[in-house]
């Protein structure tokens, strides 16, 4: 790959959005259970055999994010990791845009043209 970490091309913006995403989620679920259930950092890090600077880094963003972490994060949080890929949403192309449909094709053949209204 010939572009650089910090540029705007849109798997480095999809890429970036994901990771403060996962980020987020792991800030709220530790809110969640320090408000919940008194968790701390200090106990996360003691769960987890590391330093309580490694968890305050990786909460507040300067420590990267490796998929094995955030398992260890979940698990010391009595969280279940989940990770789904749904296709991306397609973008409208206008009201009156001609698309091939899934629905009962019956006598006009399997490639029955519709036209798509709002």
């Amino acid at each position: 790959m010939t572009s650089s970490p910090t540029s705007r091309s849109p798997q480095n913006l999809i890429a970036a959005r994901f990771v403060g995403d996962v980020r987020e989620e792991l800030i709220s679920a530790f809110l969640e259970e320090m408000a919940e259930r008194g968790l701390s950092k200090s106990e996360v890090a003691r769960l987890l055999d590391v330093n309580r600077s490694v968890v305050s880094r990786i909460l507040n963003g300067t420590a990267p994010l490796e998929l094995r972490t955030i398992g260890q994060l979940a698990w010391a949080m009595g969280r279940d990791p989940q990770f789904k890929l749904p296709k991306r949403k397609k973008k409208t192309r206008g009201a009156n845009h001609v698309g091939r449909t899934n629905a009962p094709q019956a006598p006009f053949g399997r490639n029955f043209v519709t036209v798509e209204t709002p």
